[in-house]
């Protein structure tokens, strides 16, 4: 059931990332609801759960809180009616 929750939440955000790229690249606030979703997590796996999904919920809150330390970078999509180059 873990497992089926770390890969439901990480096709979320590739959706996401994908459809709203300046939701994930220009605002903080995606990342932080993903970390506080992802460290209850954690936790509740660390007491009750053999050790793989204890590893992939380690590594998803890991790069989510890399991704929040990093500087923000602005979004590059292209606009309604224009030609990406």
């Amino acid at each position: 059931m873990m497992a089926l929750m770390i890969v439901g939440l990480g096709a979320l955000l590739l959706l996401v990332l994908r459809r709203a790229p300046q939701l994930v690249l220009e605002s903080r606030g995606l990342l932080l609801l993903v970390v506080a979703v992802l460290l209850p997590a954690l936790l509740i796996s660390v007491v009750l759960l053999p050790p793989p999904p204890i590893v992939l919920l380690g590594i998803a809150t890991l790069v989510a809180l890399a991704a929040l330390l990093t500087p923000g970078r602005t979004a590059t999509t292209p606009q309604c009616g224009t030609i990406a180059a």
